[in-house]
């Protein structure tokens, strides 16, 4: 049995790989810093940084974060149980007509990223009377492993391609 919630912490790795460019970008402006006219050109690439990668990983967060807000999933090989504002649904293995994965062109199980998009996927539950569970990056660091474990004996189908988070159904958040 494993028990998922939202937290950060499951986007760890983007942490990480920003950390690694903080650190270069301090230690090329340490080595330019006598240079005045290099100050301007770290700038710039420096802002272009944040356009490319800091303001998506944001939003992106974020918008995970408020699918799945207060949700507690539980997960063993027999069921599925959704708790939030305290109610508790309860689905078996049977009710689960299809999950699908929905990543960006990299797969983090390769544990290398392009861009900080590649750290966002998030799995769809449908049911066989219509319902649908959404379980994003946010809850579990690789949702598709988790759900391969708990859920076995249930195929994967992955759809890969950018952006992911405009696939979500807004009108099923579970």
């Amino acid at each position: 049995m494993i028990l998922l919630k939202p937290s950060f912490k499951n986007i760890r790795g983007l942490f990480q790989r920003y950390i690694i460019y903080l650190i270069t970008c301090y230690i090329i402006v340490i080595y330019f810093a006598e240079q005045s006219e290099w100050i301007t050109l770290i700038s710039f690439l420096f802002s272009i940084l944040i356009i490319i990668e800091v303001i998506p990983a944001l939003y992106f967060s974020w918008s995970y974060y408020k699918v799945n807000k207060g949700t507690l999933f539980r997960l063993d090989s027999n069921s599925i149980e959704v708790r939030k504002n305290g109610n508790s649904d309860r689905y078996s293995v049977d009710e689960i007509k299809q999950i699908e994965i929905f990543m960006s062109g990299n797969n983090p199980k390769f544990n290398f990223a392009y861009n900080s998009s590649d750290f966002f996927h998030f799995a769809r539950i449908e049911m066989r009377e219509g319902e649908e569970i959404i379980i994003t990056s946010l809850c579990a660091e690789q949702v598709d492993t988790v759900l391969e474990e708990y859920l076995k004996g249930i195929s994967l189908k992955y759809n890969w391609g950018f952006p992911n988070l405009g696939r979500l159904n807004r009108k099923s958040w579970y």
